[in-house]
């Protein structure tokens, strides 16, 4: 097993530290992780409403490209007719309206993007607190503030997963199939949406898993 990890039945390794687990009850454990949710659920709804400015543009996107093939294909014509060019001016007019309103959706993007970034970031530090209050319940003498400073990606999805693994480790299973089990996760959360710095960030990352 990495040196990185260590399981045992009364014992995990987190930042480079051994602790101790604390004996909690469920009720404790439940009220943090339902604070953590309520944390998740503004992370994801600011991604829902970059998700729908993302895809108005990209509807309207398409829309100009759609309408540009039109008129270059008639353009591209030897002699096209006079009915076709009309149609052409028309589409143009069209293309021309679509134009302004792509702009008009990048310019609310741009200051949608600039007014939630300091939003977005308090909701990732919070979750961050939320996980170390989450450690600091399950583990004896565990610092939030140290969490909060010090954690890397291992840290944090060790602390995500802290009730599951000590599930495990106090159902017998042993150290590497725990190890086998978060390595998973984080390879799944290489491109995580919690690194993320904005919504739109994030919801690209997402599109890519």
């Amino acid at each position: 097993m990495s040196k990185r990890f260590k399981f045992t039945e009364n014992t995990i390794k987190i930042m480079g530290k051994d602790y101790k687990y604390k004996e909690v009850t469920n009720r404790e454990l439940e009220d943090k992780q339902e604070e953590i949710e309520n944390f998740y659920k503004q992370f994801n709804d600011l991604i829902k409403e970059a998700e729908d400015l993302e895809d108005e543009l990209n509807n309207i996107n398409n829309l100009i490209e759609m309408n540009q093939i039109k008129i270059d294909s008639v353009l591209s014509e030897n002699d096209p007719e006079d009915e076709d060019l009309k149609e052409v001016r028309k589409i143009a007019d069209k293309v021309m309206e679509y134009e302004e309103k792509r702009m008009d959706i990048a310019k609310e993007i741009r200051e949608f993007n600039k007014k939630t970034e300091k939003e977005f970031k308090q909701i990732m530090k919070s979750i961050d607190v939320k996980l170390g209050e989450v450690c600091s319940t399950m583990l004896e003498n565990f610092s939030v503030n140290e969490f909060v400073e010090n954690m890397d990606d291992i840290d944090k999805t060790i602390a995500q997963n802290i009730g599951t693994i000590r599930k495990m480790s106090k159902s017998g299973s042993k150290p590497k199939a725990i190890e086998k089990f978060i390595q998973g996760i984080i390879k799944n959360e290489s491109d995580s949406l919690l690194a993320s710095r904005s919504p739109f960030q994030a919801r690209r990352q997402r599109n890519r898993q």
